[in-house]
């Protein structure tokens, strides 16, 4: 070996051993800066505490308890059904990592459990109203967490939930597709949906969220694409819940309401629409695919199998024929005719995220009374520098309904009522405190089936009431940008938690 030879093969020696090292520094790099950053968001959770002028207008604590990985997206809680979480001011939200890692391991699940115990034990019951609102694995940490809180005796009256995207839904989600000896997907969690205690719940699905629908019939070739397209599209999609939309489907089981969000078009078919296809073709495609896609069993209640029967086969292959059938009736110019419309239950508990407000607010006056007019001016005067008017003066878009006579606010009051000097704190006080519950308006269900009904089903009216909690007349709050697609549908236009529409 020449010396020229020897040189070259040295300096490719050296090569070998300065390029991982220099890009194992890039990476070092680029992966400790993150870290340092987070670290004050990581240790010091977010929280909002409520004023001492603010206590009388609602004695309501929410905890937020995110899903895996611990990362609510910037302003969550204003997006989630218009932001009309942002009317409870009392907020904590569960993104410490040292309390609650988020990883779905039976380690985080019972971190995360013990945490939020311990943060709903610390509020009494006899006067204050706590809340919870969750993501997906964030479901099944509270459902554990509010077990443990039943266990001691604690009133679950003053216990209010909402499950975004639930994966602790029975019979279809995932952890309830795999049973107690198994571990749930390749965690070690065992599988099972734990049931709820008492209380008040309300679970916000939508229609093709492979989390709370997982796909029964795994060696089904379209269970994948669902589970892969229904995660990326359609999971964590936080706002514009159409709960006006006569195609969700309800489902009542006791203290706990079920709703399936109807999605317009499947993420099967997103990546059409974002490039521009036209609607009338989508929807044939979607008349097409939707009984295919229902064909992995994501709607039937049972643990993870290979192949449906052969009776389930031959329904599937039905459906799926009728689909081909209505797309070339689409296709034609003909709009397939819809079934009529089935009868409603009689609800007894919330059915949208601002009726969970409204029962929530009316438990804290059947414990606290109503608040006086002097209490609420100076809440809506503590809360006037919020940029957001969905926030403690959410309800201040009821004052031009008509309301009926209360006791607590008589006509001979209003020359000494402090809000009537000012128009803008008149609009900012809660209308909803002072009516009576004997004459608040009938509550309307929503479109309630045990499967899927397609569109122009029109729910009939039928008063309901709730016998913990009551929704009151007013939840309207305001609102967040990037949600105006439903602010009249669900905020705005139809008084208590868009009701009185139906």
């Amino acid at each position: 070996m020449t010396a020229r030879h020897r040189v070259r093969k040295n300096n490719r020696a050296i090569g070998i051993l300065v390029v991982p090292a220099a890009a194992a520094l890039l990476v070092t790099a680029a992966v400790d800066q993150p870290v340092v950053q987070q670290m004050p968001y990581a240790v010091h959770q977010p929280h909002r505490a409520v004023s001492a002028d603010a206590v009388d207008l609602a004695a309501l604590a929410l905890f937020a308890v995110p899903g895996a990985g611990v990362n609510f997206p910037p302003g969550a809680l204003a997006e989630q059904d218009g932001g009309v979480w942002q009317r409870i001011q009392d907020v904590t939200l569960l993104t410490d990592r040292t309390r609650y890692p988020g990883d779905v391991t039976a380690a985080s699940l019972d971190s995360g459990a013990s945490w939020l115990t311990e943060l709903l034990l610390a509020r009494d019951p006899s006067t204050t109203v706590s809340g919870i609102d969750t993501g997906s694995f964030g479901g099944r940490v509270a459902a554990e967490a509010l077990n443990r809180v039943a266990a001691t005796g604690y009133d679950m009256s003053s216990v209010f939930a909402v499950f975004y995207g639930d994966s602790n839904t029975p019979g279809t989600g995932l952890f309830d597709r795999y049973r107690s000896q198994d571990s749930t997907f390749g965690s070690d969690i065992p599988g099972g949906a734990v049931p709820l205690p008492d209380g008040t719940y309300l679970r916000v699905n939508r229609e093709y969220d492979p989390i709370a629908y997982f796909p029964r019939y795994l060696w089904n070739p379209v269970s994948w694409l669902q589970i892969a397209a229904g995660f990326l599209f359609e999971h964590s999609r936080l706002d514009s819940f159409d709960f006006d939309d006569p195609r969700n489907v309800t489902t009542v089981e006791g203290n706990v309401v079920t709703v399936r969000v109807n999605s317009p078009v499947m993420p099967l078919l997103m990546p059409l629409k974002l490039l521009g296809v036209p609607t009338r073709i989508i929807q044939a495609l979607q008349d097409i695919m939707q009984p295919i896609v229902e064909s992995t069993g994501m709607y039937e209640s049972g643990k993870v199998g290979f192949l449906p029967t052969p009776q389930k086969t031959i329904q599937y292959l039905s459906a799926i024929a009728a689909g081909f059938a209505r797309a070339g009736q689409r296709l034609a110019g003909i709009d397939p005719p819809d079934p009529g419309p089935s009868t409603p239950p009689y609800t007894t508990a919330p059915t949208t995220t601002s009726e969970i407000i409204d029962a929530m607010e009316a438990r804290d006056r059947e414990l606290n009374g109503s608040p006086t007019p002097t209490a609420r001016l100076a809440a809506a005067q503590t809360s006037a520098p919020q940029p957001a008017a969905g926030t403690v003066t959410a309800d201040s878009v009821t004052a031009d309904q008509p309301q009926p006579p209360s006791t607590d606010d008589k006509p001979d009051d209003k020359p000494v009522d402090p809000t009537a000097t000012s128009p803008a704190a008149a609009a900012s006080t809660t209308a909803d405190t002072d009516t009576d519950t004997d004459t608040k308006p009938p509550v309307h269900p929503r479109k309630t089936a045990t499967a899927r009904k397609p569109a122009g089903d029109a729910p009939k009216e039928v008063s309901t009431t709730a016998p913990v909690a009551s929704p009151t007349a007013s939840d309207t709050a305001t609102p967040a940008a990037g949600d105006g697609d439903k602010a009249g549908a669900d905020t705005g236009d139809s008084g208590a938690g868009d009701q009185s529409a139906k």
